[in-house]
């Protein structure tokens, strides 16, 4: 069934939760495209990160599509937090690079991502600036504007490309150290382009070699995981645990470049970790 440029396939036990979830982040692109053009707010948040009222209205967007389509399925959302329990469950970051949004750069997303019980199952990941739609499924491939992706070739880690992640505060000298540590692996070739979710694309589609960040939340790395995996790639933390809770560290490489960029990272401290069961109300920003 085609569906404005895409095509979902029936035989993917997924194909209507894909569906739903680019019907959704599509509607909340356009809506954070159209905010972006004329104007928004900024609003006070408690952990001092980047918060507009373009995130809330994007977020009204995606809950409204899955809790008409799915409306026995749990909710996990990065503003509004926890709705509802069950083997399924929706993890949504309504705007990824809510900085780069405020400042005019094209680096944001909506993030759309399906759990079932511990694992991703689908994924769609939306950068209204640039009008590049990442999606995948558990049993499918990863595509890009239903183009399928790969990772890169590379396996010479002294050429890759990598971005690393700078969180403020806390993390900030974690996120420094690590920057240098990668630097010196990779011969300097480090971007610093903020957005996880999008940057896990970037990583998919061979753009980047690598990604990396001290301490992430599972709003940032929930649908970036399954399309870097569908595509050949592959992420854990620092230590090569798979990603599960907030607070964990995330290495996301095309597979070659994985053991040396693992060592290389391996020195940073690991924050304070929140299974998929706890609840979330921080933001990233």
């Amino acid at each position: 069934m085609s569906f404005t440029g895409l095509e979902f396939h029936g035989g993917d036990p997924y194909s209507d939760e894909l569906q739903v979830a680019v019907a959704a982040a599509r509607e909340a692109g356009v809506d954070l495209l159209h905010r972006s053009a004329s104007g928004f707010s900024l609003l006070d948040k408690a952990d001092r990160t980047t918060l507009t009222d373009a995130d809330l209205a994007s977020e009204q967007i995606l809950l409204s599509h899955l809790r008409c389509r799915f409306p026995h399925d749990g909710v996990l959302s990065e503003e509004a937090g926890r709705a509802a329990e069950g083997e399924r469950t929706w993890v949504l970051d309504p705007l990824d690079g809510t900085t780069n949004f405020s400042r005019g750069l094209p680096f944001f997303a909506v993030s759309v991502g399906l759990l079932v019980g511990s694992e991703p199952a689908v994924a769609a990941i939306y950068l209204p600036k640039l009008g590049e739609l990442f999606t995948a499924t558990r049993d499918g491939v990863a595509c890009l504007n239903g183009q399928p992706i790969r990772v890169s070739p590379l396996g010479d880690v002294a050429q890759a490309m990598v971005n690393v992640y700078f969180d403020r505060r806390n993390a900030l000298e974690q996120g420094l150290d690590l920057h240098r540590r990668i630097a010196l692996t990779c011969e300097g070739r480090v971007k610093t382009m903020g957005s996880t979710a999008s940057m896990l694309c970037y990583v998919a589609c061979g753009r980047l070699d690598a990604f990396a960040r001290s301490v992430t939340k599972i709003f940032d790395f929930v649908a970036g995981l399954l399309i870097v995996e569908r595509a050949g790639g592959r992420v854990t933390d620092f230590t090569g645990m798979p990603l599960r809770r907030t607070g964990q560290s995330i290495l996301a490489t095309n597979g070659h470049l994985h053991p040396a960029l693992q060592r290389a990272a391996r020195g940073g401290g690991l924050g304070h970790e929140q299974s998929f069961g706890d609840q979330e109300s921080e933001g990233t920003g």
